[in-house]
């Protein structure tokens, strides 16, 4: 995203600044905590970003992937990392130091409306997940989970169906969506018989988005 705002020479010239980087899935890219001196511009690849609650469950509160940055705001900020980043498959992308941000910055003072840019969109998210997590009704938290996924990350398919590829187990989804895994199961025990969403070993099936659409607005 902050990428695709820059003209095509300041992009040029931050990209200079940058050195290749990879991570194999599973692979912790920062956690909490941590120093932010570098920031990540993600080439391929998915990246879930998640911390731990204060009862010690995990809250997913994104996934990131190509044409998106990681470490941007501790790394703006000079404090720690506010979260853990995770390579959920093969991910690489270019890591930029914070001193060659900062000179990139100095040297192209517009850049920082694109910086700032990035950082209202995290925002935003965080607002949207917050939202999701705070809503009461199970089944409408998780549905409006799986649209959430299948907007960013999926693919069409015929009669309206969504294929978002990847492995996902019972336990991310309830991490995404603030429910207990034996929550998410029930739910999705009666989608699947319905043939609403299917959990496959490569991806994620939501056959009737349509009716995932009423479940979010707690219509259904």
């Amino acid at each position: 995203m902050l990428l695709s705002m820059m003209s095509e020479s300041a992009r040029a010239a931050l990209l200079q600044r940058s050195a290749p980087i990879s991570f194999g899935p599973g692979e912790a890219i920062f956690t909490e905590g941590s120093p932010g001196e570098t920031m990540i511009f993600v080439q391929d690849g998915r990246v879930e970003i998640s911390r731990m609650t204060m009862g010690g469950r995990r809250s997913v509160l994104n996934h990131v992937g190509p044409g998106e940055v990681l470490g941007e705001v501790a790394l703006l900020d000079g404090q720690g990392r506010s979260a853990d980043a995770i390579a959920l498959s093969e991910v690489t992308g270019r890591v930029v130091h914070r001193r060659d941000v900062l000179a990139f910055v100095a040297a192209a003072p517009e850049s920082t409306l694109m910086l700032i840019a990035e950082l209202c969109s995290k925002v935003r998210n965080a607002s949207d997940m917050f939202s999701i997590q705070s809503e009461t009704h199970a089944p409408t938290r998780l549905a409006q989970c799986l649209l959430r996924l299948g907007e960013k990350w999926g693919v069409a398919g015929e009669n309206g169906a969504v294929r978002i590829p990847g492995k996902f187990s019972q336990s991310d989804l309830g991490a995404f969506s603030g429910l207990a895994r034996e929550n998410v199961n029930r739910h999705l025990r009666g989608w699947a018989s319905d043939r609403v969403v299917t959990l496959e070993p490569d991806a994620l099936m939501l056959h009737r988005p349509d009716v995932l659409a009423r479940l979010a607005e707690g219509t259904d």
